[in-house]
C-alpha cells in the first residue's frame, strides 16, 4: 500500500515537472510571438507610411488644389487678422501659388498682403505659413513625421 502511495506521489511529482516545463515553454513562445509582431508592425507601419506618402505626393502634384486647400484650412483655423501673410512652397508649388494668389484671398477672406516664396527645401505638397503672430508648418516632411508619431503611440 505504501509502495503504491509513493509511486502516485513520484508520478504526480513527474506530471507536475512536465507540466511546468509546458508552462514555460508556451510562455516563451507567446513573449516571442508578441515581440516578433510588435517588430514586424513598427516595419509595416513604416512601409505603409512611405508608400502613402508618395501616393500623396503624386497625387498634391497631380491636383494643386489640394494645396490650396490646405492654405484655406491653416487660414481658417489659425490665422486671423494678419496684415502680412508669407507663404514659403516648393519650386513647382510655389509659382502656382504665385499666379493664384488673388484665388487664395477670395478663398481666405484675408485682408493680408501675401508673399509667396520659393523654398528649394520644402517638397512640393507642402507650405510652410508666416506671420507677426508665429509659424504654421504643413510641409509635407512635418506633416508626415507627426502622423508618423502619432500612429507609433497607438
Amino acid at each position: 500500500d505504501n509502495a503504491a502511495q509513493e509511486g502516485y506521489q513520484q508520478g504526480l511529482a513527474q506530471a507536475q515537472q512536465e507540466i511546468d516545463k509546458i508552462t514555460e515553454a508556451l510562455s516563451d513562445f507567446y513573449s516571442y510571438k508578441n515581440k516578433m509582431l510588435e517588430e514586424v508592425s513598427k516595419d509595416v507601419l513604416d512601409i505603409a507610411l512611405e508608400i502613402s506618402q508618395k501616393i500623396i505626393k503624386k497625387e498634391s502634384n497631380a491636383d494643386k488644389t489640394i494645396l490650396l486647400n490646405l492654405i484655406v484650412d491653416i487660414f481658417n483655423n489659425n490665422i486671423s487678422k494678419e496684415n502680412k501673410v508669407t507663404l514659403r512652397a516648393g519650386i513647382g508649388d510655389a509659382d502656382y501659388l504665385k499666379q493664384n494668389t488673388e484665388q487664395i484671398v477670395k478663398l481666405t477672406q484675408t485682408e493680408a498682403k501675401i508673399n509667396v516664396i520659393e523654398d528649394p527645401k520644402i517638397i512640393d505638397g507642402g507650405v510652410i505659413v508666416e506671420t507677426n503672430n508665429g509659424i504654421v508648418d504643413a510641409s509635407f516632411k512635418t506633416q508626415f513625421e507627426l502622423l508618423k508619431e502619432a500612429l507609433k503611440k497607438i
